[in-house]
């Protein structure tokens, strides 16, 4: 990399990407209000795998450019930046929520997933779904707005090309129909068009994590990278793991839109219904850890042998890279 580096615009794209982060307005279609911090994960639920208040997470979203940059440097992989979990609070304003919604919609929507333990309502369901949807948007919306100020930052940024092709893969305008969709179903509380699957897991509480994805199998996220698959409102899946008050277990929940075929493709070719439950339990696992939004026990990660925990951390890791291999 060249030495010189230009402190202004690396500045600049710093800027740019503090202020994508921050959202100015609620993401309920509509509202213009200035949105509060939303646990994208219900702060009751992470109470229940909390040690002190505290849990364990990885916060890759908040890397600033000057991190890149000297990563960079250093000759060092952006992913080596975040390699290991870090303690944070639930409380956390700046490390466990997000700038979603409003206070009147965080409060009001939410409240079947905030206010009472889960119970397996097509409501919650939804909810988990349409929560994830709108992380999902936040994420992709600030991915735009940093590859636009670093488009001439090569020096720097030298994965401008493989962001161009995450925002390809990501369907930024897909996952707003979605979004959209999900808001119509919660306001008429009319859950006909949900589909879902639901597990009670043998492990106690120990990891919650949620996200929204578009299923893919053999090369096809290289092909929607590319331009030469296209997807549908239809294709978006959700995924959540969650700890289970009421039996000192786990229950996974995975949700899609009625007639979706690439959700019953998902199904099928993980075989999650004919498995054995410790397969089961380890494919659950597996999902969870590669989700963006992940919490983990710290008591109960302090617990696994070595060798776990560093299969965990490869697959959060090989998440990462998969993205950066689209090119």
């Amino acid at each position: 990399m060249n030495q010189h580096v230009d402190w202004k615009r690396l500045q600049n794209v710093e800027d740019v990407i503090r202020g994508a982060r921050r959202n100015p307005s609620c993401l309920f279609s509509g509202c213009d209000e200035r949105p509060i911090g939303s646990h994208v994960i219900a702060r009751r639920t992470l109470e229940l795998i909390a040690d002190e208040g505290h849990v364990l997470t990885w916060l890759p979203r908040q890397i600033t450019a000057w991190d890149i940059m000297r990563s960079t440097r250093e000759g060092r992989s952006i992913e080596q930046l975040f390699e290991d979990p870090i303690r944070v609070g639930i409380g956390d304003r700046n490390r466990v929520t997000e700038p979603l919604f409003c206070r009147d919609h965080d409060n009001r929507i939410f409240a079947p997933l905030e206010r009472e333990d889960f119970s397996f309502q097509p409501q919650q369901v939804a909810l988990l779904a349409y929560r994830a949807l709108c992380s999902m948007v936040l994420s992709t919306t600030s991915s735009e707005a940093i590859l636009t100020a670093a488009a001439n930052q090569h020096d720097f940024l030298g994965s401008l090309q493989t962001l161009r092709k995450l925002q390809q893969f990501q369907q930024t305008e897909l996952i707003l129909q979605v979004r959209q969709l999900y808001e119509q179903i919660q306001a008429a509380n009319n859950y006909n068009l949900l589909g879902w699957s639901m597990y009670l897991v043998n492990i106690p509480p120990c990891i919650a994590a949620t996200y929204a994805f578009i299923p893919v199998e053999d090369n096809e996220d290289k092909a929607i990278a590319d331009g030469k698959l296209a997807v549908i409102v239809e294709d978006a899946v959700s995924f959540s793991f969650l700890p289970y008050k009421l039996q000192e277990s786990s229950v996974c929940v995975i949700s899609w839109l009625k007639g979706s075929k690439r959700a019953l493709r998902f199904m099928i070719y993980h075989r999650i219904n004919e498995i054995s439950e410790k397969e089961q339990l380890d494919l659950f696992l597996f999902f969870a850890f590669e989700s963006p939004t992940l919490y983990i026990s710290p008591t109960w990660w302090w617990l696994l042998s070595d060798e776990a925990r560093e299969k965990y951390k490869r697959i959060r890791l090989n998440a990462d890279r998969r993205h950066n291999q689209l090119v």
